[in-house]
């Protein structure tokens, strides 16, 4: 209790450190919906300081908008306000690699007002550009009135507070797969850090249309730009010579390229797939460890093979 009254007294830092902390240590136990909750608490506690902050001013209708960029990430923050209370809020966090802001701005403002009421005025900071938003929302644009600089300023705050706890996410979440990952390298005994993993597995329809796939992970992250799909049209119909056939294709060309080549190669299998991914490699000169999944009869998988 003492630590919510210091909240609303002005010590709201110390509070949000408090919180955020005991939520990262939750996510680090694997204890998402405990750090789900906290994170609710911060939302809500957040909330009740906007609202505390403005409860005396009467600023009817208006919808204020500011937005942050820390490292390679921008927040959009949205503030709602009806007959002069804060109602809700509403923010959003995407990768930045120097987009123009202004378009981003005006895609964030577009999709709220797809499903919601467009309000008498549309508070933006100085800055963005308001020509295609002038067009879209007419005589409801502002950004360049004093009048609601408390407003945008606690906009920008939040939208930097947002970006803060979600980097930290972000970090908190790094450093556990790298740990899993180097928690890999010791069970399998791999001589290289595990940064890259490539998982193959086929698909049949009754031996006739026949697909191979393959899935890649980077330091623990789906590469979905890597992930490839393989029509596999061959005489022998057995798995052995269906892996043969997409690992080989996979892994020639990059005979040249080290750097495309993988620390680690999964199967979905057992003897027989790790075999064949075995041989090719052998074939083209590569070392790459390889291990398998073996199922059980219920499918699931049960050990591990290398």
């Amino acid at each position: 209790m003492k630590k919510v009254t210091n909240f609303f007294s002005g010590s709201s830092q110390e509070v949000r450190e408090m919180l955020t902390q005991k939520m990262l240590q939750a996510s680090d136990n694997l204890q998402f919906e405990e750090a789900g909750r906290i994170k609710s608490i911060i939302d809500n506690l957040n909330l009740a300081l906007f609202k505390q902050n403005v409860e005396n001013e009467n600023y009817g209708d208006i919808d204020i908008f500011n937005y942050s960029i820390r490292e390679d990430k921008i927040c959009f923050d949205a503030l709602f306000y009806l007959n002069g209370k804060l109602s809700f809020k509403d923010y959003v966090v995407l990768d930045y690699d120097h987009q123009d802001i202004s378009d981003l701005f005006k895609s964030y403002v577009m999709q709220i007002y797809q499903k919601n009421i467009v309000p008498k005025n549309i508070v933006v900071p100085e800055g963005i550009e308001t020509e295609d938003l002038e067009l879209l929302y007419p005589d409801k644009i502002d950004n360049s009135s004093k009048k609601y600089q408390v407003l945008l300023d606690l906009a920008k705050k939040n939208a930097e507070e947002t970006l803060r706890m979600t980097l930290l996410e972000n970090d908190s979440f790094t450093n556990k797969q790298e740990k899993i990952l180097e928690q890999l390298q010791k069970l399998l005994r791999l001589p290289t850090f595990p940064y890259h993993i490539e998982m193959f597995d086929v698909a049949n329809i009754y031996d006739e249309y026949v697909t191979g796939g393959m899935v890649v992970y980077k330091n623990g992250y789906p590469s979905k730009n890597d992930f490839r799909k393989y029509n596999i049209d061959i005489q022998h119909q057995d798995d052995y010579h269906r892996m043969q056939d997409m690992t080989y294709r996979r892994y020639q060309k990059d005979i040249f390229h080290p750097t495309n080549l993988p620390d680690l190669i999964i199967m979905d299998g057992g003897k027989i797939q790790v075999s064949a991914v075995n041989s090719q490699l052998e074939i083209l000169d590569l070392k790459i460890p390889v291990i398998g999944l073996v199922k059980d009869d219920h499918h699931k998988t049960n050990r591990l093979l290398n």
